[in-house]
């Protein structure tokens, strides 16, 4: 924290540092995208399950993290959108409102309830901030609606899909091919999502 503010003296100078966070999340957006897809070309040998699916973890090699890092990030990102937008930077904008979009889903995707009380709270408070400065509402919806849209695509994938509830294990199978398994597989099937939403009270 000291070293930060003592190297970053003025607002351009946080504004350069926080370019390496900017590009940091869409990496590890990236990243994460390829890891559900199932096509990651690293094998990971300490991967957290839930529910019989794998947890991505994107650069971050653990969910938890991962997600701490997305939720944190957001407003960062999303203030570098907003600026974009502002200078006539359609493409950037666009490129940024993906990012978000796809790191909201990744939240999802990471089932960490820590992350999802987190970025509950962040997404209140840097709302009520953003109206506070804010010049027109129309920003502030702006602002939000890439994670809302990702939010949703989330929850509705876990809510499309069936899971294996016991029985099965992803170890060493793609989504793909877990889908496949869980298709023609007799076992109890069960929403990793709403499941996970029903241990929020539950201390591991």
């Amino acid at each position: 924290f000291w070293g930060t503010r003592t190297l970053c003296r003025t607002l351009n100078d946080f504004r350069t540092l926080f370019v390496a966070t900017v590009l940091g999340v869409a990496g590890t957006v990236f990243y994460g995208v390829i890891q559900i897809s199932g096509f990651d070309p690293l094998p990971w040998e300490r991967v957290q399950t839930f529910s019989g699916i794998d947890r991505v973890v994107g650069t971050m090699g653990h969910a938890n993290h991962l997600s701490a890092f997305l939720v944190m990030s957001f407003p960062i990102v999303c203030l570098f959108r907003i600026g974009a937008w502002k200078r006539h930077a359609r493409g950037v904008g666009l490129f940024l409102m993906a990012v978000e979009l796809l790191a909201a889903t990744l939240v999802v995707f990471s089932l960490s309830r820590a992350a999802w009380v987190a970025g509950g709270v962040m997404l209140f408070v840097f709302a009520i901030g953003l109206a506070l400065v804010a010049k027109s509402r129309k920003i502030v919806f702006s602002a939000l609606i890439p994670w809302t849209i990702g939010l949703i695509l989330g929850v509705l994938y876990f809510s499309a899909a069936p899971f294996a509830k016991e029985g099965l294990t992803s170890e060493g199978i793609s989504p793909v091919q877990m889908n496949q398994l869980l298709s023609t597989a007799n076992s109890e099937v069960a929403n990793p999502f709403w499941l996970r939403l029903q241990q929020m009270s539950l201390s591991d």
